[in-house]
């Protein structure tokens, strides 16, 4: 076992900290990179700061929602106190379920990011919205659709299991056989939006 994957089994198990979801952590390793910045939107914990390249910060609506330093930025996500493209990842994990203004997100999202900036959401699928009683209950072609209304190139990723890589998982060849049945058997969606 690698030194990630332990301190991803690791945070995942210890619930002292907020929770690091696996298949966040992954896309975040592999998508963000040293000498770019990249913004959590309802950043709670800020336990995803770790898990970036490069430099991070965090967005919510106060300071002492969570334990911990709070985010660097207080504020609402439908209208970011942020420049025009001044950061080249946005992402957001777990939030957009509750913000029925969920569209004016997306769009702030695509204006602060730079070109060839990628906005990623990691949101539970619609039934489990509906048993949490969230006022959004997103499909894959929702999310991809908001994201091409704000002139992004919208995605949908199965590369990212919410799985943790662990015995037979460690084999790319597995992974991909088994991506489709373990992403229609999961309870989350990742989407990105890419400005071009």
């Amino acid at each position: 076992m690698t030194t990630t994957e332990h301190g991803l089994l690791h945070s995942f198990f210890d619930h002292s900290v907020p929770r690091c979801y696996p298949h966040v952590c992954q896309a975040l390793m592999s998508h963000t990179k040293v000498g770019e910045v990249t913004l959590e939107l309802g950043c709670g914990g800020k336990q995803y700061g770790a898990f970036v390249q490069g430099r991070y910060f965090g967005l919510d609506l106060q300071a002492d929602l969570y334990g911990g330093a709070g985010p660097e930025v207080i504020g609402d996500a439908t209208a970011l106190p942020l420049a025009d493209e001044s950061v080249d990842t946005v992402f957001v994990v777990a939030a957009l379920l509750d913000i029925e203004e969920w569209q004016k997100v997306l769009a702030e999202g695509a204006r602060v990011l730079r070109g060839g900036g990628r906005f990623f959401v990691f949101d539970y699928k619609g039934s489990v919205a509906r048993r949490l009683g969230s006022p959004n209950q997103f499909t894959a072609s929702m999310l991809v659709r908001g994201m091409e209304s704000s002139s992004l190139v919208g995605r949908h990723h199965t590369e990212f299991l919410p799985v943790h890589f662990i015995g037979p998982l460690r084999s790319p060849w597995v992974r991909r056989l088994a991506a489709p049945f373990i992403h229609r058997m999961s309870n989350w969606l990742v989407i990105s939006g890419a400005k071009v």
